[in-house]
């Protein structure tokens, strides 16, 4: 138990020595008026990108453009909740993790959430399918079928390179910040998208009635 826990706590030690006082500290991913500005068309693209789905859609009561701009606010809470996750768990190794820093980081790179998705959408509206290598590059959910179980499916839609890049700069971003080695924030961040996703997982299949993800 003893090593285990020994292990646990080295996941957060940085790799050399240094008084808190001298700790690495994060930049801002870009100067503050560029960041705010593609801050701003990364969040209009995703309030683009909701509307265009739901003005199509017969018989959805309200104003589409209330929805959208209802997601749109709940994806930057959602922005914000992952980043207040990630300074305070680095917060418990003795790290301290600048949260509006963090937080601009993880906003520009949902940029690439954004990309991905729009691929997807262009190929499903020209062509009503999205190509292997498309799908590779920006997630399997524009796929025909799919050789997961459908909550999985749901879950992981996004899942691709775009998805393994951010994955990627959100852990560079938080070895930048603390000192800890690029491996250790990699597998730190990849563990809790991987984690955050398969609750999705189970949460859709729930919803559906289902005890386990994919079960008729």
């Amino acid at each position: 138990m003893v090593s285990l826990t020994s292990r646990f706590a080295a996941l957060g030690r940085a790799p050399r020595a240094s008084d808190p006082t001298d700790s690495p500290r994060l930049p801002w991913p870009l100067p503050i008026a560029p960041t705010l500005l593609i801050a701003g068309v990364i969040l209009y693209g995703w309030w683009r990108a909701v509307h265009q789905q739901m003005v199509p859609m017969p018989g959805v009561a309200g104003d589409p453009r209330i929805a959208a701009t209802l997601a749109t606010l709940a994806r930057l809470a959602g922005n914000a909740l992952e980043a207040a996750f990630y300074v305070l768990s680095w917060r418990a190794f003795g790290h301290r993790i600048p949260f509006l820093r963090l937080y601009a980081w993880i906003t520009l790179l949902s940029g690439a959430d954004l990309f991905a998705f729009e691929m997807r959408q262009h190929f499903l509206e020209t062509r009503g399918a999205v190509p292997v290598a498309a799908a590779i590059v920006s997630g399997i959910g524009g796929l025909p079928g799919s050789w997961l179980p459908r909550a999985f499916h749901a879950a992981f839609a996004s899942t691709g390179l775009l998805t393994f890049a951010r994955i990627a700069f959100t852990a560079r971003a938080q070895s930048l910040a603390t000192g800890v080695a690029f491996g250790r924030t990699l597998v730190f961040t990849g563990a809790t998208w991987l984690l955050t996703h398969l609750a999705l997982g189970f949460g859709y299949a729930l919803l559906q009635g289902r005890s386990m993800p994919g079960l008729p």
